[in-house]
Parts: structure tokens; C-alpha cells; sequence
């Protein structure tokens, strides 16, 4: 058989599925696979995830010189960055 197969990824895309609220990713760490991270978006850290994502993204697009683009990123991340000032200082 193919391991390439649509059908072999299937499999072992069911082998991931528990009982348990959270599976171990090697190297990523507790995963909660039947719950969603929209609903705890600060005690998770999503934003600063976010954040994060947004910087690399924002360092890509300049590298690549479009800047208008990536002004775009930027006023995500301005927008992120006063929402995260307000949750940790109240400002």
C-alpha cells in the first residue's frame, strides 16, 4: 500500500482522537482537542500567540517590499497590542 494515500493519512489522522480533553504533542504540549481556545482566548495566551504571528508576518512581507501589505499587519497588530495594554494595565 501507498503510505502517500489519502486513505493511510485517515488512519492515522483517527489514531489522534481520545477520550481524554487533551492530547501530548511531542515538542507543542497539551492540545485540548474537544474544546476551543476563541472561549479562553487570554488564559490560553492566544494573543500573544497572535502577536507573535503577526511580527513574523509583518518581518516576511517587509522582506519581501510589500509594504502595503504589511501596513495592514501592522494596524492588526497596533489594534492587538492596545487590547493586550487594557487586559495587563488597565489603560
Amino acid at each position: 500500500m501507498d503510505t502517500n494515500s489519502p486513505r493511510k493519512a485517515d488512519v492515522s489522522n483517527l489514531e489522534l482522537i481520545s477520550d481524554n480533553p487533551a492530547i501530548n504533542v511531542i515538542g507543542v504540549g497539551l492540545l485540548d482537542q474537544y474544546g476551543s481556545y476563541v472561549s479562553t482566548f487570554w488564559e490560553k495566551g492566544v494573543a500573544y500567540f497572535l502577536r507573535d504571528q503577526y511580527i513574523r508576518e509583518i518581518e516576511r512581507l517587509i522582506a519581501l517590499d510589500r509594504v502595503e501589505e504589511a501596513r495592514a499587519v501592522v494596524a492588526k497588530l497596533d489594534r492587538l497590542n492596545s487590547d493586550i495594554a487594557v487586559r495587563e494595565y488597565g489603560v
